[in-house]
């Protein structure tokens, strides 16, 4: 089987809602579809995500980088050689969107080929997985209410947006602690907007309240992050500094974290995997954590949770209920706060064609 050929076309998903967080915020997902079809007529598909403020990534560069570049190394190969075609896509710097995306359809066409599901090939250990409902920065009383909201549809785990203002996160905070059941798991994001007086003060009051805090402050201060793992006692989860395997060693090295963000838009599941044996090697438990996927991303997300015992935390796989385009013809199942794996190959999903034409945009 040899590749053929590789697209990448940038895709406008409209929101329910715009979706603000302390670095950030987002009005459409812009996303970028990627396509690789084979000499078999086996075509795997993935969503790439771009993020520019954190990693660099724009709909534009990921087409670029894709089209122009990546892609047409890979003509010719084995899909099923990954790690020969990782070889190729690290010729090329960074880039981090593009490979996971490029990867993921890799094992979407190994999967249609066997005609095993992604999860089994990537070690297949649960056929469900618990999930986490994240709330943006919004008015308190809003965040209060899609609290509510979401526990009474069966989520027991809220990731709450905040970094803007430390006072109003512990406000935040106690508030809808006390709004939902004990038995509901809350824990904070700031996005690293915190200073490390403001983050040692807020971790300090959400004792007992917090299950953890992921990125109080920035990725890059390294004294001031290993200070902060031994002055709090809340767990810290990393996610701006675990972008790749490099840096979670890194960070696993220095003792910083509790626990890690995995996500598989920017290391697909190759490099996912190898992230998750790092963890395991120092007894930290996993993730997979939003980027804001559609559906398509969510499902590549669902099956990397499912193939791994150290995926062991409610993932937050669900974003795609806030976004009002689908391109595919499935949604996740998802009954009670679990969201179930399916078992068809590879990731178990089917392009709508129509729709692909109604959302993609041409760039300029």
């Amino acid at each position: 089987m040899k590749i053929t050929n590789v697209t990448a076309n940038a895709v406008r998903l409209p929101l329910l809602e715009p979706l603000k967080w302390a670095s950030g915020h987002m009005n459409n997902a812009d996303h970028v579809l990627v396509r690789i079809m084979t000499d078999e007529e086996i075509e795997g598909i993935a969503e790439s995500i771009p993020r520019p403020s954190l990693y660099g990534d724009t709909q534009e560069s990921i087409c670029a980088i894709i089209n122009k570049y990546i892609g047409p190394k890979l003509i010719g190969m084995d899909p099923l050689d990954i790690n020969k075609i990782w070889e190729q896509m690290n010729t090329v710097y960074w880039n981090l969107t593009p490979k996971g995306a490029i990867d993921v359809c890799l094992y979407d066409i190994m999967g249609k080929k066997t005609g095993l599901p992604c999860y089994k090939l990537l070690g297949g250990y649960k056929n469900k997985i618990a999930l986490s409902w994240m709330i943006g920065l919004k008015p308190l009383e809003a965040m209060v209410a899609e609290a509510k909201s979401k526990y009474a549809e069966g989520f027991r785990a809220l990731k709450l947006k905040g970094g803007q203002d430390a006072d109003f996160d512990i406000k935040m905070f106690h508030t809808i602690r006390e709004a939902v059941p004990e038995d509901c798991i809350l824990y904070i994001d700031a996005n690293q907007g915190w200073s490390y007086a403001d983050a040692v003060k807020v971790i300090t009051q959400l004792e007992g309240l917090a299950a953890y805090c992921e990125e109080p402050i920035p990725a890059w201060d390294d004294h001031a992050r290993i200070k902060l793992a031994r002055e709090v006692r809340i767990p810290i989860m990393g996610d701006e500094s675990c972008y790749t395997l490099h840096d979670v060693i890194r960070q696993m090295e220095m003792d910083t974290l509790g626990l890690v963000n995995i996500k598989v838009p920017r290391t697909g599941f190759t490099i996912s995997r190898k992230i998750i044996a790092v963890c395991e090697t120092f007894n930290k438990p996993c993730l997979t954590g939003t980027q804001a996927e559609s559906a398509l991303g969510a499902f590549a997300c669902l099956h990397l949770a499912a193939a791994s015992k150290q995926i062991s935390l409610p993932s937050e796989n669900c974003y795609y209920m806030s976004v009002k385009g689908n391109l595919i013809k499935e949604i996740p199942k998802v009954e009670n706060g679990y969201m179930y794996v399916p078992e068809k190959p590879g990731l178990g999903v089917e392009l709508d064609e129509a729709a692909v034409e109604e959302y993609t945009v041409k760039l300029l």
